[in-house]
């Protein structure tokens, strides 16, 4: 038989331990909590992701305009002359890489800064199928000119002209154009050959 002194003690310790599951719930709900809110940084409703890594978001609306969200701050920024629903987009890092609606014009901007480098916005004049972007901001595209032809251009970040980077006797297959590694880029040619460059 259980004396009444032990039965207290047990009804101490049944007390403390109900508390010390309560705290330790508590605090699981609250790293669920937090964990959940920074999954769904740059979260917006009705709105459709266009490009994304770990640093930002990049969304479209339903009124076709785009926006570059930076996930640390939550803080988004339109893209201008971008359309959600006709323009390409890129992301590395925290620079994003977008077309007008026309595909005829190519900008970069650093996110977190908002800033956009001197050569941008670029005009290329023919239709950018495809662009990549690094995360210096260095930049590339595949563009269709009118007669068929088709090439690969780029700007990097020291100030040097833009420049082909593509076989001038060769027609590029636009959407096939990748980031590589570190600097590099690459894309294939309609004849199955493969082309490479370094933006710098």
């Amino acid at each position: 038989m259980r004396s009444r002194a032990a039965g207290k003690n047990f009804a101490i310790l049944t007390v403390v331990g109900l508390a010390g599951l309560i705290t330790l719930a508590s605090s699981s709900a609250q790293a669920t909590a937090s964990g959940n809110k920074v999954s769904r940084a740059c979260d917006r409703a009705h709105s459709l992701t266009l490009a994304s890594n770990s640093f930002a978001r990049i969304y479209g609306t339903a009124t076709d305009a785009a926006f570059a969200c930076l996930k640390s701050t939550n803080r988004s920024a339109r893209l201008k002359g971008a359309s959600a629903s006709q323009g390409a987009f890129a992301l590395a890092g925290t620079w994003v890489g977008w077309t007008s609606a026309q595909r005829t014009t190519v900008t970069v901007m650093n996110i977190r800064t908002r800033t956009i480098p001197g050569q941008f916005p670029f005009g290329v004049g023919d239709f950018v199928v495809r662009i990549v972007v690094k995360s210096d901001g260095a930049a590339a595209w595949a563009a269709d000119v009118s007669d068929g032809t088709s090439y690969v251009q780029g700007l990097d970040r020291r100030n040097h002209p833009p420049d082909q980077f593509s076989n001038d006797t060769k027609f590029v297959r636009g959407a096939s154009l990748q980031s590589g590694a570190g600097h590099k880029i690459s894309w294939k040619y309609t004849d199955g050959t493969t082309g490479t460059a370094r933006l710098f």
